[in-house]
């Protein structure tokens, strides 16, 4: 994990099962500050959605604004796989704001 380079540690390997592994809290540390400085890409958008869980997605939207500030400016014609599943695990994990949830909602 320590020497891992970060593109690596957010291979996801579709199909994902209820048995698939999410971020265990021992690493929440550690992946927090690998990814403070990450762009906000697919891949990224894709790791959060399917692996990080309740526990490091609360932590890591709390150190990344950025990440809830994308759904309220997104475009919402057309969301990718990767952003599904991260809009996903955000509402389910009632990190969604609101607004943005609406926001999408009253597009589609």
């Amino acid at each position: 994990m320590h020497g891992a380079k970060v593109d690596r540690l957010m291979l996801v390997r579709a199909p994902l099962t209820a048995e698939d592994v999410r971020v265990p809290a021992s690493l929440f540390a550690v992946l927090l500050e690998r990814f403070q400085d990450h762009p906000l890409d697919e891949t990224f958008k894709s790791f959060l959605g399917a692996r990080a869980g309740d526990g490091f997605l609360g932590k890591i939207v709390a150190a990344r604004p950025d990440i809830l500030e994308w759904p309220a400016t997104a475009n919402t014609s057309y969301f990718s796989s990767g952003s599904l599943l991260l809009l996903a695990a955000l509402n389910s994990y009632d990190l969604l704001p609101e607004a943005a949830r609406e926001r999408i909602v009253g597009s589609t």
